[in-house]
């Protein structure tokens, strides 16, 4: 009896120790944890908006007229024209339109010409396309004769320019006063230039 006794707890003491091929198992549990990170690209869009620029119009304009000076019978002078808008463009001649004192249209042969002044009263000797700021000046150089024609006793004195800007079909114009110098004779055309940035 005592010996049975004793071989179970040898037993037991085999059991406990995993001695003799007894083996206890333990448990091991492991808990992985993932992170994932996601990246955001963000990108820049930049409009760029660009205003046209349209064509002169006559009516945001005023003008002078220059003193004549001139020799040889030929009178120059010019009429310079201010923008009072916003920038446009023009390209060319404009059309002139002379009246006495009274309003009336006084008849005149014009001459449009690009080469006849050869960079007088600062003329440029290259016309094109231009681009007028708000408060800018073009200009426009003008000769006439101040020799009578046949059958002229006096030469009228211009009292007012109507002038229309290259491209402006809006039917309005430039009224410009005259200076009292500006009599052009019938005895040779009048002669102007297209258009051109004022010299600063």
């Amino acid at each position: 009896m005592r010996s049975g006794l004793r071989v179970a707890i040898a037993i037991l003491a085999l059991l406990a120790t995993g001695v003799g091929g007894y083996l206890v198992a333990k448990s091991t549990t492991s808990t992985t944890t993932t992170t994932s990170t996601s990246s955001t690209t963000s990108s820049t869009s930049t409009t760029t908006s660009t205003l046209a620029v349209t064509t002169c119009s006559s009516s945001n304009f005023h003008g002078t007229v220059a003193a004549g000076s001139g020799a040889a019978g030929t009178i120059y002078t010019s009429l310079a024209l201010v923008n009072n808008g916003a920038p446009c463009t023009m390209n060319g001649y404009g059309t002139l339109v002379l009246r006495d004192s009274s309003g009336a249209v006084i008849n005149v042969t014009f001459n449009q010409s690009a080469t006849y002044f050869n960079g007088a009263l600062g003329s440029p000797t290259n016309f094109g396309a231009i681009t007028v700021s708000h408060a800018a000046s073009v200009t426009m150089v003008l000769a006439f004769s101040d020799h009578p024609g046949t059958g002229q006793s006096f030469c009228p004195t211009i009292s007012r320019f109507s002038v229309s800007l290259p491209g402006d079909t809006s039917g309005s114009s430039v009224t410009v006063r005259g200076n009292g110098l500006f009599a052009p004779c019938s005895s040779a055309p009048v002669t102007y230039s297209p258009f051109y940035l004022t010299p600063a």
